[in-house]
């Protein structure tokens, strides 16, 4: 079969997908504007809810399962509320709302729920960097699933030590010491380039003025030395975020690792 029509047919077929799921979006919309009471109203909410989660759409779930307030919820739902928010938060990558709901399980509810909310809780947490809060939710996730505290430890040393950078200081280092800012966050090359260009820049523009041609100076030398220092600082703050989650994913893939295994094998507690 020939590419294009590959190509073709692949497009229709998202298309067609697409347009599925849209309408059973606007029969779910129908039915919940239908509902002739609060107790039908959520069921059709729900049932919206578990079917946009199963398209993977968990932006919409969430939303979705957010329109039942706490005043339609009876005590016996208040644990399910909070644990489908919290997971729908964690994979939209809202990871400070689902620590609020899991901690709010975690506080409120008795231990028998701790199981459900741990492991989530402390992922969320690490994605926070939030490693002392963590560690003791660990311990406790390591008690309860039969897993070595001592291994936790270790897998929590590095990051409890680990220091990440800062904004601040990549920009007080490229203000006060051009290129600094960008070898503090890893670009050795891009920081010795700048700095480089810099000072040439400065002193063309200082040798142009001392000979008497100011606008070659001023224009060529000391304006193009001044957008390469504002843009070094720009550089080296844009690039603070991007570098430390490079050492925030290597600092968390053992730690996720091993909660998603041990949550997956769901070991029973001794």
């Amino acid at each position: 079969m020939n590419w294009r029509i590959k190509c073709i047919l692949f497009f229709v077929i998202i298309c067609n997908n697409l347009h599925a799921q849209s309408d059973s979006t606007i029969w779910f919309e129908k039915q919940i504007y239908q509902a002739g009471s609060i107790d039908e109203l959520k069921q059709w909410i729900i049932r919206k809810y578990y079917y946009v989660k199963q398209q993977g759409n968990f932006a919409l779930a969430l939303s979705t399962l957010q329109r039942i307030n706490e005043p339609m919820q009876l005590e016996s739902e208040k644990d399910f509320f909070m644990i489908e928010r919290g997971v729908c938060s964690y994979l939209c990558g809202k990871f400070a709302d689902a620590e609020f709901e899991f901690n709010r399980v975690y506080q409120e509810l008795d231990s028998s729920h701790h199981k459900q909310v741990l492991g989530f809780l402390i992922l969320s947490l690490i994605e926070q960097r939030k490693y002392k809060q963590a560690l003791p939710i660990a311990l406790n996730w390591a008690r309860i699933n039969n897993i070595d505290s001592t291994a936790i430890k270790q897998l929590f040393k590095l990051p409890l030590k680990r220091k990440f950078k800062t904004e601040v200081k990549a920009e007080g280092l490229s203000t006060f010491l051009p290129g600094t800012g960008q070898i503090y966050v890893g670009e050795f090359t891009h920081g010795t380039i700048n700095a480089f260009i810099i000072l040439s820049g400065l002193a063309w523009g200082g040798y142009n003025v001392l000979n008497g041609y100011y606008a070659t100076g001023i224009f060529t030398g000391f304006l193009f030395s001044y957008s390469f220092y504002s843009g070094g600082i720009n550089y080296a703050i844009s690039k603070v975020d991007k570098r430390n989650k490079v050492i925030q994913e290597k600092l968390n893939v053992p730690i996720r690792n091993l909660v998603i295994q041990a949550e997956t094998q769901k070991k029973p507690i001794e």
